[in-house]
């Protein structure tokens, strides 16, 4: 999905910061761009050359990531915390020193060439992983479904099995082919997201859509790609606690959730750990 320059400058949900302004309520389906459609670059993705082998953490962490330009402060904030992303998840399970590892996957559209898909390998060390944030560049965008479902066909090629994985697709839009009433060129490889997708989930431990739009149609349209066993976090707009929200995640499912609350509570305060446990309430349901 892409943005003007101002268009994607977001304001945190769920009373994150006095620092921003309120907004009005989102209105319920995305806005309508006034400039006619692009023109495709190019009518299939760039070859995916890079291969990524085989995690070998206890624990890992695969990051899908919208880089087409309209979630750029989720990434950056990421970059930021590189370090504390791993080093407070390691003080947090103590067992997990040394045996969890991350990989950030950017994705943006099949016309945005080697920049459609920018996957990084797995790795635990926080200088390599700060390195392999920084290597993602933004990308531009088409149409305003991503090219999500060839982005996780590639990953079914990698080796999951078996590997303790769970994946956070990190996103604000949503795959071709979805039902998407607005523009949607479709994929031009004719790839279908449900299927990779089912694919996807019998390979890892769990799938988590941690859903970065405002508009209730997308929102509904996210929920399609989250069934009884997946879950859905509404993150909204609220890009300064993605890291706090991937750190309840890995907690919850390898950890202890309340110890984790707890220890956030002592740090960050009350409010931020209720902030916090508010956005970890993964919704399921449709609405």
């Amino acid at each position: 999905m892409s943005y003007s320059d101002e268009s994607y400058k977001r304001v945190p949900s769920g009373g994150g910061s006095s620092f921003f302004r309120p907004t009005p309520a989102p209105p319920s389906t995305p806005p309508a761009r006034s400039t006619p459609p692009p023109t495709r670059r190019a009518a299939q993705a760039s070859p995916v050359v890079v291969k990524i082998t085989r995690p070998t953490g206890k624990v890992n962490i695969l990051l899908i990531m919208d880089v087409s330009g309209s979630t750029r402060e989720y990434i950056d904030n990421l970059r930021k915390k590189a370090e504390y992303l791993c080093a407070e998840i390691v003080d947090l399970i103590p067992e997990l020193a040394g045996k969890i590892e991350f990989s950030f996957t950017g994705v943006s559209d099949h016309c945005d060439g080697r920049l459609w898909f920018q996957p990084t390998a797995f790795s635990g060390d926080p200088a390599v992983l700060k390195n392999n944030l920084n290597s993602i560049e933004n990308a531009g965008g088409d149409d305003e479904p991503e090219a999500y479902e060839c982005a996780i066909k590639e990953i079914n090629t990698w080796d999951l099995q078996d590997t303790n994985t769970i994946v956070l697709a990190v996103i604000d839009s949503v795959p071709h082919g979805i039902g998407y009433a607005g523009r949607d060129n479709g994929c031009p490889n004719g790839v279908d997201w449900k299927i990779e997708l089912d694919a996807l989930k019998k390979k890892i431990k769990a799938f988590y859509v941690i859903g970065c739009s405002e508009h209730v149609s997308m929102k509904r349209l996210q929920r399609l790609m989250v069934e009884e066993n997946d879950h859905f976090i509404e993150l909204g707009s609220n890009f300064l606690r993605l890291t706090n929200v991937v750190h309840g995640i890995i907690a919850k499912e390898f950890g202890d959730i309340d110890k984790y609350l707890a220890r956030l509570a002592a740090t960050r305060g009350a409010a931020r750990a209720n902030e916090v446990a508010t956005l970890l309430k993964t919704q399921q349901t449709k609405i």
